[in-house]
């Protein structure tokens, strides 16, 4: 059974865990190239059906599909044409989806009952690039600064080819979401994760907004953007936001991506959530309370700016959900390009450190709702550790 739970009136869904350390430490695999878990969905899709049925039995609200670095480029580096990557991207989505099928068949569940939901996952560009650029945000141009620049953000003279590349990164994202319309009714949230620059944000808003005009026509703006749940998750890489100036100096605050995510813009569709991802747990406490800090800022963000047929005033819209998937208590070497293993931070105490933050963000209600999970190098293991805390009796 799913593991969701209403706390203080909040509501808390368990998101699933690290799928491609999974399938490393739990299934055996090497998934290294191009691809890096999305490599199984052509060469082994029952594989990738049992790594999703291993979080949903450990009680998992939603699975991510196993999409993450899916791009035009990474399959071509891996050797496929463009029509068999877009039909692998697809495939992904119906090897979820029959996933959850037998999970539910495996616990004789109605259909009729709440059953976990599908969250279409995707990467930031960096995460297509070689190199693990999620975590760098140093982009080629035209989606980056020029080739001599060392930051990873324009100079102030530059603002037209800024401009330029948030134009090319929203064309990026556009053309992955496109691939999935045939599966659409299959997915039940997209996740833009490990997003490592506002003007990445900013891009993925303007998409977003482009893909819902597609998606919905005949809808009213604030209709579309609350048709589909759709979150953003940001990577704080030894607690630091990626985006640096001229002098390789982190400068930019909590306040200030919050600001990126939630602000009012033409022509950019608001998130339905936003968070942090991939980070280390010792990260997450101060960049949640920061997050939640500056949420009164926008508060005019959360108004619609239609006016009610029956109502006088601005229409409230409800405030975003959090997302927090924190990585697991294992480092990366990456010298050695291997995972150094620390026992004591990994399962249930690594499930009780987070729930620790979640359950006082519960507390404080500042959200709408909360998703919690885990990224690179937790396991059902941890994921059964946070159902267990979150809803005791779902788990027993």
């Amino acid at each position: 059974m799913p593991a969701s739970s209403t706390n203080n009136n909040v509501e808390v869904l368990v998101l699933d865990g690290g799928f491609g350390t999974t399938l490393e430490t739990l299934f055996l695999q090497d998934i290294s190239g191009p691809l890096w878990s999305a490599r199984l969905i052509d060469t082994d899709p029952n594989l990738v059906v049992e790594a999703h049925k291993a979080f949903l039995a450990s009680g998992a609200d939603i699975i991510l599909t196993s999409t993450y670095q899916c791009s035009h480029s990474t399959f071509s580096r891996a050797g496929y044409t463009r029509e068999d990557g877009e039909r692998i991207k697809k495939k992904a989505v119906t090897l979820a989806k029959e996933a959850r099928d037998q999970h539910l068949a495996d616990q004789n569940q109605s259909p009729s009952k709440k059953e976990p939901k599908i969250a279409l996952s995707l990467g930031s560009f960096g995460a297509t690039l070689p190199g693990g650029e999620e975590f760098g945000g140093r982009y080629p141009p035209p989606f980056g600064p020029p080739a001599l620049n060392k930051a990873n953000t324009f100079a102030e003279d530059e603002s037209d080819l800024e401009e330029d590349s948030i134009r090319a990164l929203t064309e990026f994202y556009l053309e992955r979401l496109r691939v999935y319309v045939p599966v659409w009714d299959a997915i039940d949230y997209v996740a833009f994760e490990t997003v490592p620059l506002r003007r990445e944000v900013r891009a993925i808003r303007r998409a977003m907004r482009v893909f819902l005009d597609e998606l919905s026509p005949g809808l009213d703006s604030e209709g579309k953007q609350n048709d589909v749940k759709w979150w953003i998750s940001t990577v704080w890489p030894e607690g630091l936001f990626p985006e640096v100036d001229k002098k390789g100096e982190h400068t930019i605050s909590v306040k200030e991506v919050i600001a990126a995510l939630l602000g009012e813009r033409e022509g950019e569709a608001r998130p339905w959530g936003v968070g942090v991802n991939c980070t280390f747990l010792e990260h997450v406490p101060k960049i949640v309370g920061e997050m939640e800090d500056s949420l009164g800022d926008f508060e005019r963000g959360f108004r619609s700016l239609r006016k009610d047929e029956s109502e006088k005033g601005d229409v409230l819209l409800p405030r975003p959900w959090l997302v927090v998937y924190p990585n697991g208590g294992d480092t990366y070497d990456g010298n050695t390009q291997t995972w150094i293993t620390n026992e004591e931070a990994n399962g249930e105490q690594w499930a009780r450190k987070l729930w620790d933050v979640v359950s006082g963000v519960v507390e404080r209600k500042a959200w709408s709702g909360v998703i919690v999970g885990g990224c690179c190098r937790t396991g059902p293991d941890e994921i059964g550790g946070l159902v267990r805390l979150i809803s005791p009796k779902e788990a027993s």
